[in-house]
């Protein structure tokens, strides 16, 4: 089999798969993944969905995905980490067949695209990968700051903003 290169988590953008109004786990529901802005139940427009394994291996599964009484993708009963390669829509069904939820576009933006919003975004900004400490990005930045790349922000750090309002935006969530 080829490499895949599956980075995309095809998840809920809400904590578990729930009714709109009710705030009940979709139990024995059915989730389609398709392509961008098109109705993933229908077969023409499904990409493929993989489950990843804890070594990092992927193995292709059919759709629909199941929901468990819990509002989680199962696969054969077991909870499943699901991946896809590509940005995607997703619908989702309840157990008599009537549609919960129809997201469009997953992810605002494809992956690939990120960086050439955040330039048109941020006209007059830095990107830390282009500077080599976030203190000279600081220093640098007319109205804001691209955290492009990991950076590690340790106890006690500072950075010297010289007085500016900057508009800080990254493209990973911060923990701790």
């Amino acid at each position: 089999m080829t490499d895949i290169t599956a980075n995309v988590v095809v998840s809920n953008p809400r904590p578990i798969f729930t009714e709109s109004r009710s705030f009940k786990a979709v139990a024995n529901g059915k989730i389609y993944i398709g392509q961008i802005d098109t109705d993933p139940v229908n077969p023409a427009n499904q990409i493929p969905v993989y489950i990843e394994n804890e070594d990092g291996s992927h193995v292709q599964i059919t759709q629909p995905l199941i929901i468990n009484a819990a509002g989680k993708i199962v696969y054969n009963g077991q909870l499943v980490k699901i991946v896809t390669v590509q940005g995607h829509s997703m619908a989702i069904y309840d157990a008599n067949g009537s549609q919960v939820d129809y997201i469009a576009n997953v992810l605002k933006y494809d992956p690939d695209q990120y960086s050439i919003e955040a330039d048109k975004k941020f006209k007059y900004s830095v990107k830390l990968s282009d500077y080599p400490t976030l203190q000279d990005a600081a220093s640098a930045a007319v109205d804001g700051l691209l955290i492009d790349r990991d950076y590690n922000f340790y106890g006690g750090e500072t950075v010297d903003f010289g007085g500016k309002v900057l508009t800080i935006e990254c493209k990973a969530k911060f923990i701790g």
